[in-house]
């Protein structure tokens, strides 16, 4: 947890430096899929990313994936979808959803929709995830209807190698 809290204030402040190279962002989302694969056995993550070859900071993208991915797992029991649809990535889940009153805040830092639910979350990593997509010039769109689920997306657009 502190490890989280010490990177977020970093993300915060601005103090961090993107290390931008080229890579497969399908293959990205195949090991992130792959990686929760084995803490959720009983869940499925659906892919619909092919081979896309983009410029980015890889690690970053991986903490955007990987706390996307791990709070739909955590908020709905069915399948869990990563997907590119015109030059954005979308996970979407048909868990809980989220009510229309905390959809601005909860990518605030230390924002809990429930205070006393049973997740022993800080509320730091969408906060995270908004700073990151901020700094690769990026932003999160979130789509949700409470007890339906939840797409949570962003643009690569930018970062598509031509």
């Amino acid at each position: 947890m502190l490890d989280r809290l010490a990177l977020s204030v970093k993300l915060e402040n601005g103090d961090l430096t993107l290390k931008k190279s080229e890579f497969d962002l399908g293959a990205l989302c195949a090991e992130v899929a792959s990686n929760f694969a084995s803490k959720y056995k009983d869940r499925d993550i659906v892919l619909k990313v092919e081979k896309l070859m983009i410029f980015s900071d890889k690690t970053m993208l991986e903490l955007v994936l990987d706390n996307l991915v791990d709070n739909a797992l955590k908020y709905s029991s069915g399948d869990v979808i990563i997907a590119l649809k015109d030059g954005n990535i979308l996970v979407q889940d048909n868990g809980i959803g989220i009510k229309e009153e905390h959809l601005q805040k909860i990518t605030n830092k230390f924002y809990r929709v429930d205070k006393n639910s049973w997740d022993n979350s800080m509320g730091l990593g969408l906060a995270m995830v908004s700073y990151v997509l901020r700094l690769l010039d990026s932003s999160l769109e979130i789509t949700s209807e409470f007890t339906k689920g939840s797409i949570f997306s962003f643009s690569v657009q930018n970062m598509i190698k031509s």
